[in-house]
């Protein structure tokens, strides 16, 4: 015998919620608040979450998984913002379209953001990315205070992040806000990320960054990831960073290749044993008064850059660390994190409008070659990506999740416009018949209730002078026997006078 979906136990809709996808699970939560409270009492783990806003426009990313995504774009339009959703994919061609009738893109993804995340209190981000634009004087930030009373709504519950990455203009600003945003006893660090592009790779070579671990209730990271070689720079550009820095930072240049080792070797210094997996050389800069530690392990080679009298601050530091290079590993790095970040310099190509944390180069000459040898490399990406989709169709096929199945990027932008208008007016002409059959019952309604109105009312008067005649008759009935008993009293009275 088959059993209603309502009739199911709250322990069973949990299991079978485990299986849908994040977008699926989200509308069943909209379907009642029995369905709410039961996804809300789930935990949601998402690794990464992209949040962008520019002038007219607004980003809404949310990764799932390896090469597992959400893209959803708000684009301003006259009367309205088209979204552009696509799943798992940059391309516009493969976007389902839609035009909705609010004027403010930003609020629309603030609110949808809202809408995925903060009503749930065991919802967990492990990064969130911001991607701002200055486009106002006002808004210091490059986002509204309508946007952010929006995101930090009184009845929802603050966004849990793990980690809050942004780029280095909008970081300083970016604090003030988020505390009103985020849950601080969650955060763990903040990072400050820019993206050094190079036309002949785009994959991370080397990976900088400032550690402040000690002046700040969350450590922060001012990072800086390059795509080019460039070894001759590494230690002017470390000892650069270490000489501006504070006594609570350290730098490091992490590398990405194993020939890299060949650093460590070139260093004619003494090799200590840091820990079990790390192996060390340390060189004083005099002239600068820097300390470099150069470590090496299985994974690969990294090199610490500090002041010499802040240098007993980060022992423990040092002899802890089991593996330098975080994202750089594939081996120890999460695996997520290892996809994202090898995958990164791919926004270039995927995204050109959406490069906040690139470092925009400053040759005009420079700038139009990277250009031009991107659009280069982007068509070698596209020939790759057909190979792999070919290949993953005839392996599996992924179902794609609801809002995002039925491709429309095909049609003009004037026939979406013209169709919602339409859905509109037929709409609006459906609810006025709808209001005027409501009139016309209305109205019946009201003419029966007077007619039902006036008989209670003669109803009432009729009874009212029954009731009255009854008074009346028992009054006339009082009158007569108060007379016959004065008649008798006297006839009474009368009679023994007449004895006497």
């Amino acid at each position: 015998m088959a059993v209603e979906w309502s009739a199911l136990p709250p322990e069973v809709k949990q299991e079978a919620y485990k299986k849908l996808d994040f977008i699926s699970r989200n509308a069943m939560s909209l379907t009642c608040h029995c369905e709410m409270d039961i996804i809300k009492s789930m935990e949601l783990y998402v690794p990464r979450v992209r949040f962008g806003i520019k002038e007219d426009k607004c980003l809404v990313v949310i990764h799932t998984g390896i090469g597992q995504f959400y893209r959803l774009e708000f684009v301003k339009k006259e009367g309205g913002t088209l979204v552009y959703r696509t799943q798992n994919s940059y391309d516009p061609k493969e976007a389902t379209i839609k035009f909705l009738p609010s004027e403010d893109p930003h609020k629309t993804g603030a609110f949808l953001l809202r809408q995925f995340f903060n009503r749930n209190p065991h919802s967990l981000i492990e990064t969130f990315e911001w991607d701002l634009e200055y486009f106002n004087e006002k808004d210091s930030c490059g986002i509204s205070w309508e946007t952010i009373n929006i995101l930090n709504h009184f009845r929802a519950c603050k966004f849990r992040i793990k980690k809050l990455v942004m780029d280095d203009t909008t970081q300083l600003d970016m604090r003030k806000v988020m505390s009103l945003i985020c849950d601080w006893e969650i955060l763990e660090r903040i990072e400050s990320l820019r993206l050094e592009v190079d036309p002949e790779c785009l994959t991370p070579r080397k990976f900088f960054d400032r550690t402040d671990l000690f002046s700040r209730t969350v450590p922060f990271h001012d990072s800086a990831i390059w795509m080019s070689d460039r070894r001759g720079e590494t230690p002017g550009f470390l000892a650069q960073i270490a000489q501006i820095s504070t006594k609570d930072c350290v730098t490091t240049a992490r590398f990405a290749e194993m020939d890299d080792l060949c650093l460590f070797d070139a260093q004619n210094f003494p090799a200590t044993k840091v820990n079990d997996k790390v192996t060390g050389k340390r060189q004083l800069h005099r002239n600068i008064n820097v300390v470099f530690r150069y470590c090496k392990s299985e994974c690969g080679f990294w090199c610490h850059a500090v002041k010499k009298e802040y240098e007993k601050l980060f022992i423990d530091y040092f002899k802890n660390e089991k593996c330098g290079l975080r994202w750089l590993c594939k081996k120890c790095s999460d695996p997520f994190e290892y996809w994202y970040y090898q995958n990164i310099g791919r926004r270039v190509l995927d995204e050109p409008e959406w490069l906040g944390i690139v470092e925009k180069p400053d040759d005009e000459d420079e700038a139009e070659f990277l250009k031009l040898k991107c659009e280069t490399m982007r068509q070698e990406f596209e020939n790759n990506d057909k190979k792999q989709k070919k290949e993953n169709v005839q392996k599996h096929v992924i179902q794609k999740a609801w809002g995002f199945r039925t491709s429309n990027s095909d049609k003009n932008l004037d026939e979406i416009i013209t169709e919602f208008s339409q859905t509109k007016i037929s709409s609006s002409s459906d609810s006025a018949s709808s209001s005027a059959l409501k009139h016309d019952k209305e109205e019946e309604l009201d003419s029966k209730a007077l007619r039902r109105a006036e008989k209670n009312k003669k109803r009432s008067q009729r009874n009212r002078e029954k009731l009255k005649n009854k008074k009346q008759i028992k009054k006339a009935a009082k009158k007569r026997d108060s007379d016959s008993t004065e008649s008798e009293t006297s006839g009474k009275l009368q009679s023994e006078k007449s004895e006497k």
